[in-house]
C-alpha cells in the first residue's frame, strides 16, 4: 500500500500471494477485496478471490471459493461489489463470469445473470442511474446477441434496448458524469460505425458521432479514465493516437482528437 506522498506504507504488512492479482476494490470501511488468478495469499488457500483487512492482514472469515479467473470488480453505489471473469461457480452457486457480493461480502442471490455472458468478462463499470456495463470477448449473454458490450438490469440480465454491436474485444469501459460511455479495445468498428480502438456511446449503446478519433489507435488500448475537465487518459499497446506519435499513454480531447504536445 502507498501513503498519500507515494511512499510505501511501512505499517501495511507484504501478504504473500502465488500468482497474479488483476483487480482490486477498497471499501470506505478499509477492507480490500483482490481478484486474479492466484489461489493461495498468505499460507491460505484462496481461489481467484480474498478479502484483506484494513490492516493488511488476510480476512479469515471470506473463502467463497470461485473455480476460475477473476480480472475485474466495480463497487457499486450501495457498496455491492461486482466481479467478472472466467469463473462459472462460486461455493456450489452457479454465476458465469459475472457475479455480485453483498455489501457483508457474501454473495447477492438477486442478482443472476441467468446463463450469462458466453465468453471472458474483462471490464466492468457502474452508470450514475445503477446500470452496469460489461466489456470482454463475449457474443451473446444469457442468450441474447450482444457482442462484446452489454448493459445490464438491477437483477443481471442484459438490457434489451442496448445493443451496442462491437466487433472485436472490449478490454476498458469508462463512464463520464453525463452518462456517455467510453471504451478501449481491439475494435474496428461500432454499430457499424468505423471506430478504430477507441470509442465514446451515448447512454443507449449508439455511437456518439461528435467523438471521433481520427486513425484511432493503432493498437489495443487497455485502460481509459476521464478527467475532471473532460479530456480522457488513454493508455495499451499503441505507438500512435489519433495520428499523433504517442507511445502507450496519450490523452483525447473531449471531442476525440489526440492532445498535442
Amino acid at each position: 500500500r502507498l501513503k498519500a506522498d507515494g511512499t510505501i506504507d511501512a505499517a501495511f504488512p507484504s501478504l504473500s500471494i502465488n500468482s497474479d492479482v488483476y483487480a482490486i476494490v477498497a471499501t470506505p470501511g478499509g477492507d480490500i477485496y483482490i481478484g486474479g488468478v492466484f489461489t493461495s495469499v498468505a499460507g491460505q488457500t484462496r481461489n481467484y478471490l480474498a478479502r484483506i483487512k484494513s490492516d493488511g492482514t488476510l480476512d479469515a472469515g471470506f473463502n467463497p471459493g470461485l473455480n476460475n479467473v477473476v480480472y475485474t470488480m466495480a463497487r457499486q453505489s450501495d457498496g455491492k461489489i461486482l466481479l467478472g471473469g472466467e469463473f462459472s461457480t462460486v461455493g456450489s452457486v452457479q454465476r458465469r463470469r459475472i457475479l455480485r457480493l453483498n455489501a457483508d461480502g457474501s454473495l447477492d442471490g438477486s442478482f443472476d445473470p441467468g446463463a450469462g455472458p458466453d465468453g471472458s468478462v474483462r471490464n466492468l463499470a457502474v452508470a450514475a442511474d445503477g446500470g452496469i456495463v460489461m466489456g470482454g470477448q463475449f457474443g451473446a449473454v444469457n442468450g441474447l446477441g450482444r457482442r462484446h458490450l452489454a448493459r445490464l438490469g438491477p437483477t443481471g440480465l442484459p438490457d434489451a434496448t442496448f445493443n451496442a454491436q462491437v466487433d472485436y474485444t472490449v478490454w476498458a469501459i469508462a463512464i463520464q458524469p453525463d452518462g456517455r460511455i467510453l471504451i478501449g479495445g481491439e475494435f474496428g468498428s461500432v454499430g457499424g460505425a468505423s471506430r478504430t480502438r477507441i470509442a465514446r456511446l451515448r447512454a443507449d449503446g449508439i455511437p456518439d458521432p461528435t467523438f471521433v478519433t481520427p486513425a484511432g489507435a493503432d493498437s489495443h488500448v487497455r485502460a481509459l479514465a476521464v478527467e475532471q475537465q473532460g479530456s480522457v487518459v488513454v493508455a495499451g499497446q499503441f505507438g500512435n493516437l489519433g495520428g499523433v506519435n504517442r507511445r502507450f499513454l496519450g490523452r483525447v480531447e473531449g471531442l476525440g482528437s489526440a492532445a498535442g504536445g
